[in-house]
């Protein structure tokens, strides 16, 4: 949820924040698990996000006009998502599933208070992406509940026909 004083601008550097803390977690699983399939999986959460970051920042800069980018060291949320990287796999994926869907909430009350439509347009796209993020996330936390070596399994069956990305 965005807070009712926050500006576009600082809406926008609170989102690039939560992109970079979401890039960083799942690059880190990435280089831990040993299930192809999941690292695969990882990787496509993990290049969306950065895709996420990279616009955001030429919002930013563009919202800006040239001034410096300062973007906060937390991302402001009235919960903070400290997921450590060495938890278990099935807190890990519980933890950011549930920032996934929070992030999809930030993104729509963004869209809502944003005056110009092309940035609001860009925060729906972004609630959606998000939303997908959360349901592949909710798919691997059901694999971990059945199985709870799915992450560490190098004989996935790799890309079953049950695969749906983010």
């Amino acid at each position: 949820m965005v807070h009712q004083d926050l500006t576009t601008l600082e809406a926008v550097a609170l989102a690039i924040r939560s992109e970079m803390e979401s890039t960083d977690l799942y690059q880190k699983l990435t280089k831990r698990v040993r299930n192809p399939e999941v690292k695969l999986l990882l990787e496509e959460l993990e290049t969306d996000e950065e895709s996420h970051r990279e616009t955001l920042m030429t919002l930013y800069r563009k919202l800006l006009a040239g001034e410096k980018p300062a973007i906060p060291a937390a991302d402001g949320r009235d919960k903070q998502w400290d997921i450590d990287p060495d938890a278990d796999y099935l807190t890990i994926m519980t933890k950011a599933r549930d920032k996934e869907y929070e992030s999809e909430d930030f993104y729509k009350s963004a869209a809502e208070r944003v005056r110009d439509h092309k940035t609001r347009v860009f925060f729906m796209e972004l609630a959606e992406t998000e939303h997908r993020h959360a349901a592949v996330l909710q798919r691997q936390v059901d694999r971990l509940q059945e199985d709870p070596h799915w992450f560490d399994r190098q004989d996935s069956g790799f890309y079953k026909s049950t695969h749906e990305g983010p």
